[in-house]
């Protein structure tokens, strides 16, 4: 080794991406821009994704025992929100947020250590996609926006991304309950208002569907011979709230044949 990077510091690179006071927006314009550029079609699809960094010390930025869908299980880790862009050409990162757990953006202490940016609070995961989403998709060609359960799971993400105009593809839990719209309702009896089909979850209403309510496809190709699944859609009104109930929406299950 030569004597002249002998006594050099060596965490140069990480402390100016850490705490050197440096901007890093004017590149991820840049980013979106070639995005665009050579990915952008008009029915492209703007995708949003929490993931998880496992990590094994407790001073990292937004660090804490949470969910961690890296490792299935509830780790030490962090978790960071992505923005991305798909195309019949190719797919390609946007914009990406840091989640800052509740706890951590209060902790002054911790914040001062971890070098956290004063204008930098607390925002809830479906906040910090709405926010990239309001920076970018004006200008970002798209005909979706998808997200798995952890977004669909919010009746007020969905709201805002219907006032915004977006057509949406979002994961629900198994547990969400559901009207279906499309089944009969049952007879009326001559009195009061007239009855409606009953509210239930969705694991309990797919158990009711019959065989020839299912609609076999073939995916793709996979190793072993061709991937086939079995899907069904219906119309339904999701349960928002104890006294108000959210629009009608469209329900799509899908699982896997063996």
């Amino acid at each position: 080794m030569s004597n002249a990077v002998v006594n050099v510091e060596r965490q140069v690179m990480p402390d100016f991406i850490g705490t050197a006071p440096w901007d890093h927006r004017p590149l991820v314009k840049v980013l979106v821009g070639h995005v665009i550029e050579r990915l952008g079609e008009p029915d492209g699809i703007i995708a949003f994704d929490p993931s998880s960094f496992p990590k094994r010390g407790t001073h990292s930025v937004g660090v804490k025992r949470q969910w961690c869908s890296h490792r299935g299980k509830v780790d030490n880790c962090r978790v960071g929100v992505f923005m991305g862009y798909v195309s019949g050409q190719e797919h390609a990162l946007l914009d990406f947020r840091l989640s800052l757990p509740e706890e951590r953006a209060r902790d002054t202490q911790r914040r001062e250590d971890c070098h956290v940016p004063s204008e930098v609070w607390y925002h809830t995961r479906p906040a910090q996609c709405l926010e990239m989403l309001g920076a970018w998709g004006d200008q970002t060609p798209h005909g979706w926006v998808t997200g798995d359960d952890e977004l669909g799971r919010h009746s007020r993400f969905r709201y805002e991304l219907r006032e915004r105009g977006e057509r949406y593809v979002l994961g629900v839990p198994c547990t969400t309950t559901i009207r279906d719209l499309e089944t009969p309702s049952p007879a009326y009896q001559g009195r009061g208002r007239r009855p409606k089909a009953r509210w239930q979850s969705v694991t309990v209403w797919r158990k009711s569907l019959t065989a020839e309510g299912w609609t076999h496809l073939t995916v793709r190709d996979g190793e072993k011979g061709p991937v086939a699944i079995e899907t069904v859609k219906r119309r339904v009104q999701t349960r928002l709230e104890r006294k108000r109930t959210g629009p009608e929406e469209w329900l799509v299950v899908t699982h896997a044949l063996s």
